[in-house]
């Protein structure tokens, strides 16, 4: 049985007591210079504003396949200053001062420069660099959060089945069951949104994409995790529930999807979403579904092979093939 685990261990392991724009003093080793600068810009960020990791692990068969580190910090390099540089066994080292910004950018200005002609092309692509690899391994924590939508994003309970027969004594198998928000995964969902929230952009100013969880509220300046959001939820990942009837001898001799109700309007959603200029998604925490499944049985059916009746959560995608 494949399955993911996200340990959400959101933390600091570094943290700076310096003030806004006030110049941080950091070193980074390479083979090249590049290379070096650039390992220094990122001990400065992480020193100035601190670094989140999360715990990625996958098993499959008892075996783990996949064991990731990630790690996240919410700033760029605004400017720099070369202090030193030295070579020493076929290693450059660099020692510069750096001034680190958050990567909440108000109508997305990168930077102004204090010239009207001449162009600070290094400290551009410092700016531009480092923002964008920040907010990449943004993406790619929410994106190990998405994965797991919907299999660990739902409690799924299922109760006692039960054999019922119509006015004509066609006999049917009804399958009760409650679908709830796993609230371990709407934490963790929520702690990476509290990381890559962009902020209001002003009161005459809209984000491209908001997102809410209950009453906490996410506003986003670029549509990459609004849209990584939208998708993980919708359409072809759309939630589904898998039933599966097996034999004595473990056979599958039934199996089929079904859509919950709140996917068909007839009961409140557990979460909404829209996407017309602006992309906005909402989740309902406190919401749940207690409905029940009917399963026809064919005329003259013998029951006696039978052995199990399951649940499970499923995607639309993944049941395309019952369909």
């Amino acid at each position: 049985m494949k399955w993911l685990l996200l340990v959400a261990c959101f933390f600091l392991v570094a943290c700076s007591s310096t003030t806004k724009n006030s110049y941080v003093r950091a070193s980074g080793e390479g083979n090249t210079f590049e290379e070096a600068k650039n390992n220094a810009f990122k001990e400065a960020i992480e020193y100035h504003l601190g670094v989140v990791i999360a715990s990625e692990r996958e098993s499959h068969n008892d075996k783990l396949t996949k064991n990731e580190i990630l790690a996240y910090s919410s700033g760029y390099v605004n400017d720099y200053k070369i202090i030193s540089n030295s070579t020493s066994y076929g290693k450059v080292r660099v020692v510069v001062d750096v001034d680190v910004e958050r990567n909440r950018i108000g109508d997305r200005i990168l930077s102004k420069s204090n010239d009207t002609k001449n162009v600070d092309g290094a400290k551009h692509q410092a700016q531009y660099q480092t923002f964008l690899h920040n907010k990449q391994n943004g993406d790619k924590l929410l994106q190990s959060i998405l994965n797991d939508y919907p299999r660990h994003a739902y409690n799924l309970t299922q109760g006692k089945h039960s054999l019922h027969l119509d006015s004509a004594r066609n006999l049917s198998i009804v399958i009760p069951y409650e679908i709830s928000w796993n609230k371990n995964y709407l934490n963790a969902f929520n702690d990476a949104l509290k990381l890559l929230d962009d902020g209001r952009l002003g009161l005459f100013h809209t984000s491209v994409g908001n997102v809410s969880v209950g009453n906490n509220k996410y506003y986003f300046n670029d549509t990459f995790a609004s849209n990584n959001i939208l998708d993980a939820i919708s359409e072809h990942n759309e939630v589904r529930l898998l039933l599966t009837v097996r034999d004595i001898s473990n056979r599958i001799v039934y199996s089929d999807c079904y859509m919950p109700e709140f996917t068909r309007g007839i009961r409140s959603s557990m979460y909404e979403y829209s996407y017309v200029r602006v992309i906005r998604i909402g989740l309902f925490p406190a919401r749940s579904e207690n409905s029940k499944i009917e399963i026809k049985m064919r005329p003259n059916v013998n029951l006696n092979n039978l052995s199990s009746v399951e649940l499970s959560v499923a995607t639309k995608g993944s049941c395309q093939k019952f369909n």
